[in-house]
């Protein structure tokens, strides 16, 4: 089981094959996303084409709701890493996601997790 950030989704909606090279081999059963990372991918469509777009793009991958569970891991890694650095609370949430995942997490803002030691962040390209 993976998860994939919204920075490695936005590359292959720009068409880096780098992005795309990278979504194409991994492709399985066990690929998720958040559900913070879908509505960060949402908000970026400049119409309803694009909208749909997205939507359909993202429904290949499975999604990882937000629960209590989660939401008190995010509120730790707030009071513990948000005045040491860049620790915004999407990213606080959807690290809390990896976290209560227990699984590997593919994204190329790794100045956003580095200080999260309990998760296993990996750079794509």
């Amino acid at each position: 089981m993976v998860i994939i950030d919204s920075d490695i989704i936005i590359d292959y909606f720009r068409e880096l094959d780098k992005a795309i090279d990278f979504i194409n081999r991994i492709m399985t059963d066990n690929v998720f996303i958040t559900s913070i990372t879908k509505m960060e991918i949402l908000v970026g469509a400049r119409n309803n084409n694009e909208i749909v777009e997205i939507d359909k793009f993202l429904s290949e991958f499975k999604l990882i709701y937000l629960n209590k569970s989660v939401s008190q891991h995010a509120i730790k890694f707030i009071k513990q890493y948000s005045l040491q650095g860049n620790l915004r609370i999407p990213d606080a949430l959807i690290a809390a996601c990896v976290k209560y995942c227990n699984c590997l997490f593919y994204t190329n803002n790794i100045k956003h997790f580095k200080m999260i030691k309990e998760i296993n962040v990996k750079r794509v390209y």
